[in-house]
């Protein structure tokens, strides 16, 4: 029986070293984690500093989370053993917490400044997906005081909502954060508005139009953040707001069920508002684009649940044949792909949301036959992505830089290839958290007094 038990204990240390050995010649994963939509942690620098503050422990801890072999595969597993623990069999609204969607990961808000040296990163931790509320019971206790009218206050930060087969991200508001977002933009317009024009585009989700008051209710107004934001633009800014928009279009395949974007669909709709912004109309060629349906989408927003509510009916993403002449390239003036802003080849993946610039990237360059005579550089999260493939029809050059990825300035960019209109482009939650702003903020390079 002894001997037993040295066999377990050997084989036991055989396993941690077998494990220490494969993540330490594993490939190293990409730097954007696709299914969550953040930054990996990247590794930190061993320094005295950063040992005696806590921080380098606390961030090798989520270096290590985010780098383990087979990453992905084991945290399937989890989320699919957490759904069935907490599961109660019925189609009773759920509430799941998510870390991932739209994550800026270079920005520190608890020491109100972007990390600039890269020693080590936000403390992001992975992405959780964990059942907070299943039973029935509880749900009519929520609607009953939402109905009765008493103020209740939702402790939502990074929560979803599963309604039927249909899983949103819930909003939490944060005037901070909000204004802090708002000056950014105005650090754009007061620095270049002799040049180019800015814009802004704040865009609500799906939660934002539930029919069901007391589902709807538990997140924050997104009417209320975006009006709250615009009110905090300088005047010369140019707001363009689509929320009456895609509200006039809620019957419409306008969001996906299982990921947080939009579909390009409600990217069209938003377009129509922004060229007529930026050109005064809406061009004519874009009654002319040609859907094409793609089948088989379970988004970012499954991957966080892994119910089967919603596997049983994945979204199809489409997008439009017929835009104008282009060529997408990176920085160096390298073809993309095969230069065409829907990277096809992302639709035989699980992450087909892709098909859109082929996903986040630092920067994308695409030069045009529209003879507008505009430039546009578009600082955005991935809403953008589809979004801008119908800018290709109103303007000569467009940069898009994602500043999640992005380490340069962006002063030389606007200088160099004369961008006459700046162009902001987020969802609404993005406001949940102080980081945007940073980010944006960051991409200015320093005043020189």
């Amino acid at each position: 029986m002894k001997a037993f038990r040295y066999v377990n204990v050997w084989v036991f240390i055989g396993i941690i070293c077998l494990l220490a050995v494969a993540n330490a010649i594993a490939p190293a994963p990409a730097e954007l984690l696709e299914t969550e939509n953040r930054m990996a942690t990247p590794k930190p620098v061993l320094t005295a500093a950063h040992v005696f503050d806590g921080t380098y422990f606390g961030t090798y801890d989520d270096y290590f989370a985010d780098h383990f072999i087979l990453r992905d595969e084991w945290l399937r597993i989890n989320r699919i053993v957490s759904a069935l623990n907490g599961s109660s069999g019925g189609s009773a609204p759920q509430v799941v917490t998510f870390e991932g969607a739209n994550v800026a990961a270079k920005w520190t808000p608890d020491v109100g400044q972007a990390v600039v040296d890269d020693s080590y990163a936000d403390g992001s931790t992975t992405q959780k997906a964990t059942l907070q509320m299943t039973d029935e019971s509880s749900t009519n206790e929520d609607e009953a005081r939402l109905a009765e009218g008493e103020a209740q206050q939702f402790d939502n930060w990074g929560k979803l909502l599963i309604y039927g087969d249909s899983v949103m991200e819930i909003n939490t508001a944060n005037p901070e954060a909000n204004a802090h977002y708002a000056a950014a933009i105005n650090a754009y317009w007061e620095r270049f508005h002799d040049t180019s024009n800015v814009y802004s585009l704040l865009i609500p989700t799906q939660i934002e139009f539930l029919e069901d008051d007391a589902y709807r209710e538990m997140s924050a107004s997104q009417r209320e953040t975006i009006d709250d934001m615009r009110t905090k633009l300088d005047d010369g800014v140019q707001f363009v707001d689509v929320y009456d928009v895609l509200a006039a279009h809620t019957s419409e395949y306008i969001y996906f069920r299982t990921d947080h974007h939009w579909t390009q669909l409600g990217a069209k709709y938003a377009f129509e508002v922004l060229a007529e912004a930026v050109g005064g109309e809406v061009p004519a060629w874009l009654n002319t684009l040609v859907p094409v349906d793609v089948p088989g989408y379970l988004g970012s927003l499954y991957t966080a649940t892994s119910l089967e509510a919603l596997a049983a009916h994945p979204d199809t993403v489409t997008y439009y044949k017929g835009l104008p002449d282009h060529e997408m390239e990176d920085e160096a003036g390298n073809r993309i792909e095969d230069g065409n802003v829907y990277v096809l080849r992302w639709l035989e993946t699980p992450q087909k949301y892709g098909v859109f610039l082929g996903g986040d990237r630092a920067y994308t360059q695409i030069e045009t036959n529209a003879g507008t005579g505009r430039r546009f550089l578009v600082l955005k999260d991935s809403y953008a992505n589809a979004l801008t493939p119908f800018l290709t029809g109103i303007a000569d050059e467009i940069i898009v830089i994602d500043p999640r990825l992005y380490t340069d300035d962006v002063d030389h960019l606007i200088k160099a290839h004369q961008i006459t209109d700046i162009i902001f482009v987020n969802y609404a939650l993005v406001n949940r958290w102080d980081g945007y702003a940073g980010l944006y903020e960051g991409l200015l390079a320093p005043e020189i007094h």
